[in-house]
């Protein structure tokens, strides 16, 4: 079903936890891992080996969008999904996907799982551990039900976990390789919105993980720089500031237009919108 590209850059623990909760939560039984492995250690080479979960690996920290492009290379399903190793997926996470993009009848998309985080920066704010130390598996798998119905259907909310179709992916060439480190995102949006595919980063309320916030980006010791960069390479690029075409084209955190049309449509919605303010 899915081709799940992941980039890991010495965070074994979490990917060990991640890769337990896509197998253990998934629905589908039979999604394609493809990991790889930044500044690739025998520790995680070891690990994947014995699991029998295809990986690639850079002797190098080669950058995300380079790394995942490489992982994605060995795609084989009909839908490429990116997944950032410090995530635990909660149940139904893949058919909340797939329901969803089945139910609104997309063809070009990219749809992405609502995140639950401790500080709630992107999407819903939720509490159950910071570290894997701290992390109440039992209790987020008791309460995670109640969080389904607190968000409509937004715009590029947040960007992982996201669902491309595969062909979709090597259409437009995959993620920008001009934005290595950081602003991957952002590139593939730009791209999927300069081929005419207009349902770009649409978050699915009712398909969750949690996300514990352990991003590699924090191990940066120059992000600020890097975003001045991004920026900078984004406008000679574009013609285009990033946060114009954020905010003025994508229309991030704004309600998806699918969702509202749907709204005028007999028997056409999948969500009622009487769950939205309960």
């Amino acid at each position: 079903m899915f081709s799940i590209v992941v980039v890991s850059w010495k965070n074994l623990a979490f990917l060990k936890t991640l890769i337990g909760s896509i197998q253990k939560n998934s629905v589908y039984p039979h999604h394609q891992l493809l990991i790889h492995v930044q500044e690739g250690c025998g520790e995680t080479q070891r690990w994947l080996n014995s699991k029998k979960i295809q990986y690639t690996m850079s002797a190098n920290n080669i950058g995300l969008s380079a790394a995942a492009n490489m992982a994605a290379r060995k795609a084989d399903q009909d839908f490429i999904c990116l997944i950032d190793d410090d995530m635990y997926v909660l149940p139904r996470w893949d058919k909340e996907l797939v329901d969803f993009v089945e139910w609104y009848a997309l063809k070009r998309f990219w749809v992405v799982s609502t995140m639950l985080e401790r500080t709630g920066q992107y999407t819903l704010k939720a509490d159950f551990g910071k570290s894997l130390e701290e992390f109440n598996e039992v209790d987020l798998l008791r309460k995670f039900g109640k969080y389904k119905n607190k968000l409509l259907p937004v715009i590029n909310n947040s960007a992982l976990p996201g669902l491309i179709p595969t062909q979709l992916w090597f259409d437009v060439g995959g993620y920008d390789e001009d934005f290595p480190v950081i602003g991957s995102e952002i590139g593939l949006a730009k791209k999927l919105w300069d081929s005419d595919c207009r349902n770009v980063g649409i978050t699915v309320p009712r398909s969750l993980v949690y996300h514990f916030q352990a991003a590699s980006t924090r191990k940066l010791q120059n992000l600020e720089v890097l975003q001045v960069e991004r920026d900078d390479k984004f406008l000679a690029k574009y013609g285009v500031t990033l946060r114009e075409f954020r905010d003025k084209e994508l229309k991030k955190g704004q309600p998806w237009d699918g969702y509202r049309r749907s709204l005028s449509i007999p028997g056409k919605l999948i969500y009622d919108v009487r769950d939205f303010f309960n």
